[in-house]
């Protein structure tokens, strides 16, 4: 989509031209600002890789340790994916990768299922697992809420200003 991909990426001559770059040779090796605006996203992502995907594996729920090993397996993602988030606020290709991907899921972009596949499915899959072994009464649906809610906890204060924020004077 043209209009969408313009305006975050500008016309590709001027990305070019802070480059110092030849627009021509730009356009051929990225294929285009579609294809520069998804390189944007794999490089902060591939700059930083998830510590998810780090983490132990969770067991089958018949293993007889599965229900601790899941809670630990939670109780380590929500670490891993903080502290990644905090990490990212220093590097500025990471910071934009990670804007422009909210923008995708926010939107569903046209890269969205490119996205998820490459960088968003570590992080879905394993606290997935967790919570299967935790909960094996819940519907996909839940689960999928759960998941959201989790994540949706940290991300909301990585993205969105305290000062934005209607509600605060209830609890402050």
């Amino acid at each position: 989509d043209r209009h969408r991909v313009g305006d975050q990426l500008r016309r590709l001559r001027e990305i070019a031209g802070k480059a110092k770059a030849n627009s021509a040779m730009v356009a051929y090796h990225f294929g285009g600002k579609e294809g520069l605006y998804l390189e944007v996203l794999r490089a902060g992502f591939l700059r930083c890789p998830s510590q998810v995907a780090q983490l132990d594996p969770i067991p089958h729920p018949s293993h007889p340790m599965s229900k601790d090993l899941a809670l630990k397996g939670i109780q380590d993602h929500i670490r891993v994916f903080v502290d990644e988030l905090l990490r990212t606020e220093c590097d500025l290709l990471m910071k934009a990768s990670s804007a422009l991907l909210m923008r995708e899921l926010a939107v569903g972009g046209p890269f969205l299922e490119e996205l998820n596949r490459d960088f968003m499915l570590p992080y879905f899959t394993h606290l997935r697992d967790c919570l299967r072994v935790l909960r094996p009464d819940w519907e996909e649906t839940e689960t999928l809420y759960a998941m959201a809610a989790i994540h949706g906890s940290a991300l909301i204060y990585k993205f969105i200003p305290v000062s934005d924020v209607k509600w605060k004077s209830a609890f402050f």
